[in-house]
């Protein structure tokens, strides 16, 4: 899959009002990117697919670790995430 421009919605575990980003991801046989552009400058996720659309993905950010799951040529995932001390979950639509 060629890298798509995407929408991600950002819910945080604290009950700190949900936010909304571009990104971009690119899924590529079991690899995932996704990067959007962070309060401190650009974020990187990356990882391998651990399950038929079971995706785990680790961040050079402090504690950056997330994960997405996505149905078969789905066009949203759906995931947990984890960074700097806060967590919460994430959409990505396409």
């Amino acid at each position: 899959m060629p890298t798509q421009q995407a929408r991600m919605t950002t819910y945080f575990g604290d009950e700190t009002p949900s936010e909304v980003y571009p990104c971009e991801v690119r899924i590529d046989g079991d690899e995932i990117i996704v990067s959007y552009d962070g309060d401190a400058g650009p974020v990187v996720y990356s990882g391998k697919m651990k399950g038929e659309g079971h995706f785990e993905l680790k961040s050079a950010r402090p504690e950056g670790r997330a994960c997405l799951h996505r149905f078969w040529n789905g066009r949203r995932l759906d995931g947990w995430w984890k960074e700097d001390g806060y967590e919460g979950m994430w959409r990505i639509t396409f």
